[in-house]
């Protein structure tokens, strides 16, 4: 999940005669690096130039950025090293010599990665940029993978290495072994990293599965990983931080709706800065019956509150079925997130998700976006989507796997500037298995 925030920021201190430059902590963002600085304290001061280039000391490119100390230079080059310096200007142009220089690397672009669905074994394929396939995991727990095998992602950086894990949660086993609230962690190179578990033994036992969502609530520069329960879950759902071992308790949630938590009780979490304040909001969707309606959580001072309720825009939906499974993603580069709402099978809701954008209190309806396969959604419709950047321009892109009978395929679309236009089929690579189930479960990671 990348989102406004996970930018690289390069500090310039000046002073009326001398620039002495400092790196921020690293955060990063596909093409994009912001620049900040304190202010030059010449009187006369009129604004300033950022030159840079990707060599040491050669600045091919400069940019008057007037008489700011931030600016965040976009169009770059994905997965490369540029280098940068700064001047200051005065009112008849008289311009500083050159700061210190710094330097720092734009992040590579997401790269798709899909669970695949129950039958599977428990198989997890990786993609590279062209989504040819790069490399095949698997939940490593044999006796579930035989049981069901479905696998669940999400992807975050819970090391803090600038690389994403994946996070494979489980689906309910109705005989044992069940998946008694276990969830996985695959390191970035594809090695796991840790396994994990709920911390609530009746629910374990009872069914135990888990849906995984990722991102930093705190700010600490990692991200926390979010755990929603299955169906007699209550409607709460569990964070957890990573201290270099193991897998800790942070903190409970609980959806604010008493009669959905008795009843039904699922929650499918998602993560993303929506209110652009560098802290990672949690976005819980629901499960059937839960009328359309997914509920915004802020982390402070070691709780969850509420912060908003949602709802799709589509009653009979919302009465015949319900469920919502969020993603989110900076899709028009406006530094805030939008969530994206997916639809499970309506028993075919004709292919539809929904992204709003959220404005002070509120969240409001920005789109509604369709699969361009027909045939797929009369029969079957389930969005589920994931968001990231995938073609490097610093805007997120939307991806949505189907459901059971779409022989493997998830659709990508491009970002809102491109209005969300078809970008790409990219298609598991197992005939097998497509023929058989053919259902994706998407995360994109760096």
């Amino acid at each position: 999940m990348d989102v406004f925030g996970k930018r690289q920021t390069v500090g310039f201190l000046l002073s009326a005669s001398l620039f002495c430059l400092a790196l921020f902590p690293p955060h990063l963002t596909a093409s994009a690096l912001t620049l900040a600085w304190d202010p030059n304290a010449e009187p006369d001061l009129a604004g300033y130039k950022v030159y840079y280039g990707t060599q040491p000391g050669i600045y091919g490119s400069v940019l008057d950025v007037g008489n700011v100390t931030q600016y965040t230079v976009t169009g770059l080059e994905p997965e490369t090293q540029y280098y940068f310096s700064l001047t200051a200007y005065d009112s008849s142009r008289n311009e500083s010599d050159f700061s210190a220089e710094v330097s720092a690397a734009t992040d590579p672009p997401h790269r798709l990665v899909s669970g695949l669905g129950g039958t599977s074994g428990g198989w997890i394929e990786a993609f590279a940029v062209d989504y040819s396939h790069a490399d095949w995991l698997r939940v490593g727990w044999t006796r579930y993978n035989s049981a069901n095998g479905e696998a669940r992602i999400a992807t975050g950086d819970i090391d803090g290495d600038g690389r994403d894990e994946i996070i494979v949660g489980l689906a309910p086993v109705w005989e044992q072994p069940y998946p008694k609230g276990y969830f996985e962690v695959l390191n970035d190179d594809h090695v796991r990293l840790a396994w994990g578990q709920i911390n609530w033994s009746a629910y374990n036992d009872l069914n135990g599965e888990s849906w995984p969502a990722c991102g930093d609530i705190d700010g600490d520069g990692y991200d926390e990983i979010i755990i929603g329960l299955g169906r007699n879950g209550g409607g709460w759902f569990e964070v957890f931080d990573y201290d270099a071992v193991n897998l800790v308790h942070k903190a409970w949630g609980k959806v604010n709706w008493s009669s959905y938590n008795s009843t039904m009780g699922e929650t499918h979490p998602a993560c993303g800065d929506i209110d652009g304040d560098g802290y990672d909001e949690i976005i819980i969707g629901l499960g059937r019956d839960g009328g359309g309606w997914f509920e915004v959580f802020d982390y402070d001072a070691a709780n969850l509150v509420h912060k908003a309720w949602g709802r799709v825009n589509w009653s009979p939906y919302n009465n015949a079925n319900g469920e919502t499974r969020p993603a989110c993603g900076d899709i028009d580069g406006d530094g805030y997130d939008e969530i994206i709402i997916g639809l499970a099978s309506y028993p075919a809701n004709g292919g539809w998700f929904e992204v709003f954008d959220h404005d002070a209190a509120h969240l409001l309806h920005k789109i509604w976006k369709r699969i361009n396969w027909p045939a797929y959604n009369s029969a079957n419709g389930e969005t589920r989507p994931a968001c990231g950047d995938i073609d490097g321009d610093g805007y997120d892109e939307i991806v949505i796997g189907l459901g059971v009978g779409a022989w493997g395929y998830m659709e990508v679309f491009d970002d809102a500037h491109a209005g969300c236009a078809h970008l790409a089929w990219p298609r598991v690579h197992w005939e097998a298995y497509n023929s058989a189930n053919g259902e994706t479960w998407p995360a994109l990671k760096k």
